[in-house]
Parts: structure tokens; sequence; C-alpha cells
């Protein structure tokens, strides 16, 4: 608004100064001053006509401002709201790459991590495959990853050649202990012990190599990765130079420091680069550490075969040593051929000696043997003399080597624990690898990342330029789509108000409507519970009418009880009726009641349509009045720079006031001013030609921006041209130099078939060891199972004895009737002196206790075959006179019989009367039938007898009418079986025999 202002005072001055020319001009053509007057007069009309013309061009200018103004406050709020929109989609963009290049790390962490996993079984399976995967893989994969894969194959089989020496040095130090008596096993132990050394300096020597090999490669990796890292910050200093350079409007500044911002981004990328590149450095740094770790372990095990060659030196004097104590013990041997014990001692001696670590105590044993034999041959003094002497030789040789014993004994300890030692470090190394090589190829895989990463910024740098000219045409649309829709949005508020209207009606009648409802509601309610009231009363009246005609049934009265009944059916029909009129209110209780529900739902719903409109409303409320804010915003804005005009028009017309009152006052002074007129008129004229010039000057400005614009558009083009040609020519060399390291990938992987062909003897030898430990496994396997078959058979046979067990246990519980009929017609049979020492026997087998013992002897005080046999049917039965006279066989003792009875039943058959409980159960319904078929007249005593009763014992007991006990048993009678445990149970039988046995010979004497 500043150069509105100044425009008008220089128009303003100008007019003054044109005035005043005029009139000197008048001023020197007439003289006349009434003349003067009237052409002054004209001047000023003219004047003031060209002052109202200049005033309606000023409005027109001031109405073109406005418009221009109000044009360029919508473009910047086009621009603006564009450049918002833009930064959102750029920042959805930019966390969509970020998510998808999370998603690619992980996947390529997937991948290298199964890739490494197949690495590991295919190195266990084959290691040529390796080199021709490795071939395979370097046509696809990237240069990195390949040199990591050859490294991992590398150190599998550094790894199983240690685990070879391992193996073998164990193998060497079980020889080296079981080396006492071979003797020619030693010098095989010096050339393997040899060639063993010869192996591990190769591979040390083999291993620096490769370890300078790969510290070589790594260094030539790094200086390439600086190299690129240094191209890429000169591109992007040169693109930062390109784009400051460019004069574009203020209003193009966003996209300017969006790409700032993503150079910020990319050299934040960078120093994360720098950052992994130096974590791969601590990583390839912690890796030597482990390589020398590797030669520390090897050092160790070149001093642990050292140790075993100094043994091998100890076992090789021992032998001979050996050797000559042997030829000592011939020549004992051939002095001592009177004496044939003797030769025997030597024989012992030299087998003590052979097996050294044997029993020390035989030895020292088998000497004393040795000295009394010698001493109680006594030969020669001579012999005797050498012979102690040879004796007293051998004794402090056999104290030689328990101590030589002793001492392999502890050598054997440290060397166990020397193993267990160098196991762990071991474990420790392999994991230590395991993870180093997890992280090399993670490492190399964020490279490939990274180079992948630096190749798409820059195809997105180039994309996005393109993506943000057709973004700005989108937007502009969508502005025009907007207004219509704000348009649809206002005419939506009004119908949504209007209905929000019609709603509030609606809601207040529902309101009064259940309101009313409530209240005919309670009216009901109330009227429901009087009827309750009246119910419960006609019940008590009628319960009451009840026993009133109860009383008066017992009273006779029949007439009042007619009338009663009357009365009560008349009450019924009216309870009846009440009945009815109450299920009537309850039924207009529900409809009521399921009215107000759905009113009620029609009201959540109105009201959830309400809350809608509501939100809605307050939606576009907030929306309008952000609009009507703009609006309000823009038009104080224009009514400010209206006021402002306003102002400088005041300004303007007082100057041109002014003015005029000066041209009326020139009149009077003019021959005073003319001299300053025409001054004036020159420096008007000279500044009319300035502005003239500074138009010019302006013009030629605005076409040399243009041209500049053009030059500038040219020059970008060119410039991405020039970045173009520079990637790809970056793209050559990135390929020439791969194809070079393919070449020196190949010549290591020719090196590397050497050196497997050179391993492949070691490899057999190793595939040798493997089927041994195959064959071990195979046969550890068989034991197993037959350790399993054993535990098996084991199992099934403590099942057989259980089920032994509890089948004697049942034979042993089950009580025989053929037993129990013997105990009893052998207590019947026996005088009744001798009843009570029967009754202990028989409480002896059945496992009386002390109480059943006292009962016995009460009842048998008390008669108790009487009361006993009084359980069955009453028979009559007159006793006789005379005593009951038994056979002249029967005259023995009960005891004597009854050990007769316990050896008969302790025989040999007796098994065969112990059945299985099973085939009781498979007998028992046979013998169901076979006792229906028997006759109403059968005597169980009548029944086959067991072979130790006579043929007339119950001859006397023949009768019809016996009782139920004397009875065969039934199949479903329940069988005595013992509380106590089988071990208990054997316990107490065995106890009790004897027992009853002890009795017997008692009573006997």
């Amino acid at each position: 608004m500043s150069w509105l202002g100044g425009s008008i005072s220089t128009i303003t001055g100008q007019l003054s100064n044109f005035t005043k020319d005029i009139l000197t001009e008048g001023t020197e053509e007439v003289s006349d001053h009434a003349t003067e007057l009237h052409l002054a007069q004209g001047k000023i009309r003219e004047l003031e006509a060209v002052v109202a013309a200049q005033k309606s061009e000023n409005d027109w200018l001031k109405r073109l401002n406005k418009e221009f103004e109000e044009r360029a406050e919508s473009s910047e709020l086009q621009i603006n709201s564009i450049s918002r929109e833009y930064r959102g989609v750029l920042e959805e963009k930019e966390k969509e790459n970020q998510s998808l290049r999370q998603k690619h790390h992980e996947l390529e962490e997937i991948h290298v991590k199964s890739i490494v996993s197949k690495e590991k079984e295919e190195t266990t399976e084959a290691p040529v495959y390796y080199s021709s995967s490795h071939r395979e893989s370097g046509c696809t994969d990237e240069l990195d990853f390949g040199e990591n894969i050859s490294l991992q194959y590398e150190v599998n089989q550094l790894r199983s050649q240690v685990h070879r020496l391992q193996s073998e040095c164990q193998h060497w130090k079980a020889v080296a202990s079981q080396m006492g008596s071979e003797g020619n096993e030693s010098s095989q132990l010096l050339a393997n012990i040899a060639e063993l050394q010869t192996c591990n300096n190769e591979l040390q020597q083999q291993l620096q190599k490769e370890k300078e090999s790969r510290q070589d490669e790594v260094a030539a990796l790094q200086n390439m990765f600086s190299q690129k890292i240094a191209l890429l910050k000169k591109a992007q200093k040169e693109e930062l130079h390109a784009d400051n350079i460019d004069p574009v409007d203020q209003h193009e500044k966003s996209p300017d420091n969006k790409f700032q911002l993503k150079l910020e981004a990319s050299e934040k990328e960078i120093s994360k680069l720098q950052e992994r590149v130096s974590h791969l450095e601590k990583e390839l740094e912690q890796s030597e550490e482990a390589m020398s770790e590797l030669a520390k372990t090897l050092a160790k095990a070149d001093l642990e075969i050292e140790k075993l060659t100094q043994e091998t030196q100890e076992v090789e004097e021992l032998r001979q040593f050996k050797m000559k104590h042997e030829a000592t013990i011939k020549e004992l041997a051939t002095s001592s051929t009177v004496v044939s014990p003797q030769d025997d001692l030597m024989q012992n001696l030299e087998e003590n000696v052979e097996h050294k670590t044997e029993l020390p105590q035989l030895s020292a044993s088998n000497l004393q043997n040795a000295v009394n034999q010698i001493n109680s041959k006594q030969c020669t003094p001579s012999k005797t003399q050498l012979l102690d002497q040879q004796l007293s030789t051998l004794q402090k040789q056999v104290e030689k080597y328990e101590q030589e014993i002793e001492q392999f004994e502890y050598m054997k300890s440290d060397w166990q624990t020397e193993k267990e030692a160098l196991e762990e470090v071991l474990l420790g190394l392999r994991n230590q690898l395991k993870e180093k090589e997890t992280s090399l190829n993670v490492v190399q895989a964020q490279r490939g990342l990274a180079e992948v990463e630096e190749q798409e910024i820059d195809d997105n740098m180039s994309f996005e330029t393109h993506i943000a000219n057709d973004e700005i045409s989108y937007f502009k649309g969508r502005l025009s789509t907007l207004e219509d829709k704000y348009t649809e949005k206002s005419k939506n508020e009004k119908m949504l108000k209007e209905k929000l209207k019609e709603t509030e009606t609606l809601l207040g009648e529902k309101e009064t409507e259940i309101e009313r409802l409530t209240v005919e509601k309670l009216d009901v309610q109330n009227s429901l519970e009087e009827l309750d009231a009246q119910h419960q009363e006609v019940d008590i009246q009628l319960i009451e009418i009840r026993n009133e005609l109860n009383k008066k049934k017992q009273q006779g009265k029949e007439s009042q009880i007619d009338v009663l009944i009357k009365e009560s059916e008349v009450i019924r029909q009216q309870a009846l009726q009440f009945q009815q009129e109450r299920d009537q209110i309850i039924l207009s209780l529900k409809q009521v009641q399921a009215e107000k529900e759905e009113m009620m739902k029609e009201l959540h719903k109105l009201r959830e349509k309400d809350v809608k409109q509501t939100r809605e409303l307050e939606r576009l409320r907030m929306h309008l009045l952000q609009i009507e804010e703009g609006y309000t915003k823009e038009a104080l804005e224009s009514e400010e720079r209206e006021k402002d005009l306003r102002n400088k028009l005041a300004a303007a017309e007082e100057k041109a006031f002014t003015a005029t009152a000066a041209v009326e006052t020139a009149s009077q002074e003019t021959n005073y001013q003319v001299e300053n007129l025409n001054q004036q008129l020159h420096v008007i004229a000279s500044q009319r030609d300035n502005a003239y010039l500074q138009l010019g000057t302006l013009q030629e400005q605005c076409k040399q921006y243009a041209t500049s614009l053009m030059n500038l558009q040219i020059v970008l083009e060119q410039f991405q041209a020039e970045k173009e040609t520079q990637m790809t020519a970056e793209k050559e060399k990135n390929e020439a130099e791969q194809k070079r390291l393919n070449k020196i990938i190949e010549d290591i992987q020719s090196e590397l078939e050497i050196t497997k062909e050179k391993l492949l003897d070691t490899e057999e030898g190793l595939l040798a060891a493997e089927r041994l430990s195959e064959q071990i496994d195979f046969k550890e396997n068989i034991i197993q199972q037959l350790k399993a078959e054993v535990q098996e058979k084991e199992g099934f046979l403590k099942s057989a004895d259980e089920e032994i067990h509890r089948l004697t246990f049942d034979s042993e519980a089950f009580v025989e009737k053929v037993i129990m009929k013997n105990l009893l017609l052998g207590y019947l049979t026996t005088p009744q002196n001798k009843q009570n020492d029967v009754l202990r026997l028989i409480g002896a087998v059945l496992e009386f206790s002390e109480e059943d013992f006292f009962k016995a002897e009460k009842l048998h005080q008390k008669s108790w075959m009487q009361s006993f046999f009084r359980l069955g049917p009453t028979v009559t039965s007159t006793p006789s006179a005379s005593p009951v006279t038994t056979p002249s066989r029967f005259n023995k003792s009960f005891s004597e019989l009854f050990v007769k009875f316990l050896e008969r039943e302790s025989s040999p058959p007796l098994p065969a009367l112990k059945m299985n409980t099973d085939e009781v159960d498979q007998e028992s319904p046979n013998k169901n039938k076979t006792s229906k078929k028997l006759p109403s007249n059968f005597n169980p005593f009548t029944a086959p007898r067991h072979v130790a009763l006579p043929v007339s014992v119950d001859d006397h007991l023949s009768t019809q009418g016996q009782h139920l006990l004397m009875a065969p048993m039934a199949p479903g009678f329940p069988v005595l079986s013992p509380v106590t445990s089988d071990s208990q149970s054997s316990k107490k039988h065995s106890n009790l025999s004897s027992a009853i046995l002890n009795d017997v010979l008692k009573n006997k004497t």
C-alpha cells in the first residue's frame, strides 16, 4: 500500500507543477489581466476536468488494486492449503517409506538368517556344495554377501579341523594312558604327534594368510564405501548450490524447504551408515580377537602334544625297565627249576608287573607267600640269598610301580580337568563365532540396503518433483469441489435445522404422553393393590366360612350349611369376577407397558438422531464459524485497506483543495511566481523524463526476469541431465569394480578348491571316525532297546508275581467245605472232656480273637451246640439216656487224629482242591442247577466225603431234619477272608500252624 500512496503523491505533485507551468506560459503569452483571468479560469476548469478524470482513474486503479490484493490473498491461502496438504501427503509417504524400509530390513534379516542356517546344514552334509552354491549365488546376490558365505565356509572348515585335532588329541591321550605293555605303539605315537605338529603349523600359516587377505579386502571395501559417500556428498552439495541460485518467488519457498529437509534426512542416513561402518569395524576387530584366541587354543594344543611326547618317552623308559624286569624273572625261573611252587609265584609276579594298575595287595601277599615257601623249602644258601635279593628288588620295583600308578592317576585327573576347561573354552569360541557370523551377515546385508536406499532416495527425489506439479493441479480442482460442497452443506444445514425443530416438537408431545402413561400406570397399580387386598379378604372369608361349615356339619345343621354353601358360591363367583377384572387390568397394563417400551425405544432412537443431528450441527456451526472468521478477517483486512485508501484520498483531496486555493491566490501572485513556475516546469519535465526512463528500465527488468526464469529452467534441465549422466557413469564404475571383485573372488575360489583337495584326505579320516561313532551310537541304541525290553519283561514278571500272589491269597482265603465239615465232625465225635481243646484248635485255625475264644468257652459251658442248632427248623429230639457209643477205632485222641488230618491236608494232592475264583464263578451256575435237582430227602452228610474221614463217622447224624449250617455251602455264600496284608497273612498262617502243632504235642504229653 505504500507504493500506491507514493504514486498518488507524485501524481498530485505533477498536477501542481503542470498548473504552474501552464500559468507561466499564460502570463508570458497574454499581457492583459482580464484576459489572463479568463484564460486562467478556463485552464482551471480544464485542470479540474483532468483532476476528475485522474480521480476516476485513481478509483479504477484502487479497485484493480483491491481485486489484485484479494486474488493474491486467495492465492496465498490456496498455496498455504496446498502446501499443507502436500506436506501431509509427503509425511504419509515418508511414513509409508519408513514402514516399507523396516519391512524390507526385517525380510532381509530373515533371508540372511535362513541362508546362514542353510549354509550351516550344508557345511555338515557336503563341503563341496558351497563352491557351486557360491558360484550360483554370486550372479544374483551382492558382493559382500558372497564374501561372507566364503568366509563362513572357511570358518566352518577350520572348526572341523579343530574338532578333528581335539578328537585326535583325546585319542592319543587315551592311547598313552593305555600303553603299559605295548612298546611298538610308542613309535607310531611319535610319528602321529609329528604329523599333528606339522598339520598345526600349516593351519596356523593358512589362518595368517587368510587373515591378511581378509584385512586387505575389508580395507578395500572401506575405501570404496568412503569414495561413494564422498561422491554422494559432492552431488548433494551441488544440488543444494543449484537450488540456492534459483530466484523464485516467495510463494515457492515451501518445496525448497522440503528439499532441504530431504537433504538433511539423507545426511542423517549417511551419518547412520557411517556409524554402521564403525560398528562393522569394531566387529571385525572382535573377529580378529577371536582368531587370536583360536591361535592361543592351537598353541595350547601344541603344548598338550609336547606333554604327550614326554609321556610317551616315559612310557618307553617304563617299557625298557619292564623288559629288564622280565629278563631278571626269566633268570630266576631258570635258577629255581627245582622248586615247582616258586614257578607259579614268579608267573603271578610277572602278571602283576604286566598289569601294573591291578591289585597291589595281591602282589604283596604273593610275595609273602613266596618268602614263606622259600624259607620252608630251605634250598641251598647261595640260591636263597639270591632269591631274597631278587625278591627285595622286586618289592622295590613293585613299590615304584605303585608310585608311578599313583602319578598316572594324578596325571589322568589333571588331564580330565584340562580337557573340561578346553571343552568349555571351545564352546565359548563356537558361540562367539556363531554370533560374529550372524553379525557379519547382518552388517553386509545392511551395506547392500544402504546402497539400495541411496538409489531409492535419488529416484524418489526425481519422482516427487513430477508428482508435486500434478498434485498442485489436483488441489486446484479440489478447491472448486470443496466450494460446491460448502454450498450443499449450507443447504443441508438449513434442512437439518427444520428437522430439528420438528423433532423437538415431537419430543415434547412424546414426553407429555409418557407422563400421562406413568400417571395411568400408577393408578392401575393402586387399583391392582386394592383388588389384591380385596381378594385376600375374600380368601380369608372363604376360609372362615369353610371352618364354620365344618363346625356346623359336626353339629348337624344342614339348613344353615346350604345357605352358607350358596353364599360361598356367590362369593366365589364374585372372586372369579374380581380375578377376571384383575386379569383384564393386568393385560391392559402389559399393553400399556409394551406401548411404553415402544415409545421409549422411539424416544431413544429420536434422541440418538437428535444427538447425531446436534453433532452435525455443531460440526457445521464450527465449520461455518471458521468460514465466517475467515470472511470476517478478510473483511476487516479489506476495511483496513479501504480506510488507508480513504485516508490517502482525503489527503489527496486536501492537496487538491490547497492546489485550487493556491491557483486562486496565484492569480494575485502571478507576477511574482512566473519565474518560479518556469523553473518548476523544467524540473517537472526532467522528473517526467526520469519517470519514463524508470518505466522503461522496469519493463526491461521484467523482461530480464522472464528470460532469467527461462534460463533457470534450462539450467535445471541441464543439471538433471548431468546428474543422470553422473549416475550412469557411477553405475558403470560400480559394475566395473564388481567385475574386478568377481575376478578376485574366482581366484580365491580356485585357491579354496586347492585347499579343499588338500583337506579331502583329512576329511576321509573324519568320515571313518564318524562311521565308528555311528556304529557306537547304533550299538548304544541296541543296548537301550535291550534295556527297555528287560524293563518290560521285569514289569511283566512283577505283574505275574502280583497275580500269583493274589491267586494264592484268594485260594488261602477260600474256606473249604470239606475242612469245615471234618472240623465239625471231629468236634462232635470227641468226648466232652476234650471238646474245649478242639475248640481252641478250631479257633486257632480260623484265627479267632480273644473275644471269640471267650464267647466260645461260654457257649461250651452252656451247651452251645443246642443254641447253635436252634437256628434251623425246630425238631423235637429226645435225648438218649445211654451215652453215644463210638467205634473202637475212635478211641484215639482227637489231637492225634487232627495231626494226621493236618499231615494229610498238607500232602501234595492238596493243591488240587484249591481252585481259581474264575473257575468257581464258572462252576457256580452248574452247582445251582445240581442243587435244584436234589431231592427233598437229600442229606448233606451222605455227600461224598474227604479221604481223611472214615465211612461210619456220620451214620448217627444222617437224619433228615439237619440244620442249615450242616448243608453244603451255596455258591453265593460269602467266603471268609483275612483283613491283613499278604505278608502278614502268610506270617500269621505259619505262626498259627506252628502254634497248633505245639498245642497238639502238649496234649499228647
